[in-house]
C-alpha cells in the first residue's frame, strides 16, 4: 500500500471496491493490478465501485439490466 487513508462516503459491504481515487468515466477500474471493468460515470475517491457505475469486461452479463437470470 502507498500509505494513503481513504474513507468511505457511505456504508460499504465488507470485500466490496472502494474506488482510492478519482475514476474518470470510461477508465479502467483495476483490482488486484487487472483490469476488470471500465467505469460508466466518475467516481469519487471513498465511493463504492460496483454495478451502478462500472461495467464488467470479464462477465458480459453481469450487469443490472441482463434481461437472462442463470
Amino acid at each position: 500500500m502507498d500509505g494513503d487513508v481513504v474513507v468511505a462516503r457511505s456504508n460499504v459491504a465488507l470485500g466490496h471496491k472502494i474506488a482510492r481515487r478519482v475514476i474518470q468515466r470510461g477508465a479502467p477500474v483495476v483490482k488486484y493490478g487487472m483490469s476488470i471493468g471500465s467505469s460508466t460515470s466518475q467516481i469519487e475517491a471513498g465511493d463504492w465501485v460496483h454495478l451502478h457505475n462500472m461495467q464488467s469486461d470479464y462477465i458480459p452479463s453481469h450487469t443490472r439490466d441482463s434481461k437472462e437470470r442463470r
